[in-house]
C-alpha cells in the first residue's frame, strides 16, 4: 500500500472521529452495531489497546500479527487475541489476575457509543473514548484488508522488558512502540 493511500485512510478515520455523533446509536447495519462484528473484533481491539495504548502503527502491526498467527493455528483472530494477549490470558484466570489499573480495557464494548467503563482509573474519558473509536476503525480496516501489513515477516511482538523470543529475528514495522520479531525460515 502506498504511503498516500495509508494517509488517506487514516485521514478518513480521523474525520469520522471528528464528526459529532458520527455513528448514531439507532443506526442499523454499521460496524459498531453488529453483534457479529463485535464478537469477531472486540477481543482484538481490546488486545491492541492493552498492548499499545492505541498507538496507530502498533495497532495495525499487532492486528496483522494476530491474523497471521490465527491463520497458522486454524483459529479466528479473536481467539488468537484471547490466547496470545496478556490481558485476555490474565482475565481467563480470573479478574483478580488483571492489574487493577488495566481492568477498564476489558469493559470496553463494541457499540456505537462507548460509555465510560466502571473501573476507568480517572482522567479525561472523552480523549480515551475517541482513541478507542480510532482503534476500532483501524481494526476494521485491517480485518477487511484495507490496510496492508506493514511488516509481513512479523510473528511476535513485545517490549524490551519481554526479551527476544527464541529462534526469532528482529523485524521493522515502522515507527512502533513495540518491538516485532519473526521466526526465520518459517512460512507465514
Amino acid at each position: 500500500m502506498t504511503y498516500i493511500r495509508y494517509s488517506v485512510l487514516i485521514a478518513l478515520a480521523s474525520a469520522l472521529l471528528a464528526l459529532p455523533n458520527a455513528v448514531s446509536a439507532e443506526a442499523e447495519g454499521d460496524v459498531f452495531s453488529s453483534p457479529e462484528i463485535g464478537a469477531a473484533l472486540l477481543p482484538i481491539a481490546q488486545c491492541v489497546v492493552a498492548e499499545s495504548g492505541g498507538h496507530t502503527s502498533d495497532v495495525i502491526a499487532i492486528a496483522h500479527v494476530l491474523a497471521k498467527r490465527a491463520r497458522q493455528a486454524g483459529v479466528t483472530a479473536a481467539e488468537m487475541a484471547r490466547r496470545y494477549c496478556r490481558i485476555h490470558r490474565d482475565a481467563a484466570r480470573g479478574i483478580d489476575h488483571v492489574r487493577a489499573h488495566r481492568r477498564w480495557i476489558l469493559e470496553l464494548v463494541w457499540k456505537p457509543v462507548q460509555p465510560q467503563p466502571a473501573s476507568w482509573p480517572g482522567g479525561q474519558w472523552s480523549q480515551m473514548r475517541d482513541a478507542w473509536r480510532k482503534v476500532q476503525l483501524l481494526v476494521v480496516l485491517v480485518a477487511t484488508g484495507e490496510l496492508d501489513d506493514p511488516c509481513p515477516d512479523a510473528f511476535h511482538w513485545g517490549g524490551h522488558m519481554d526479551g527476544r523470543p527464541k529462534r526469532t529475528g528482529p523485524v521493522s514495522c515502522g515507527a512502533t512502540r513495540n518491538l516485532f520479531w519473526s521466526r526465520p525460515g518459517r512460512t507465514l
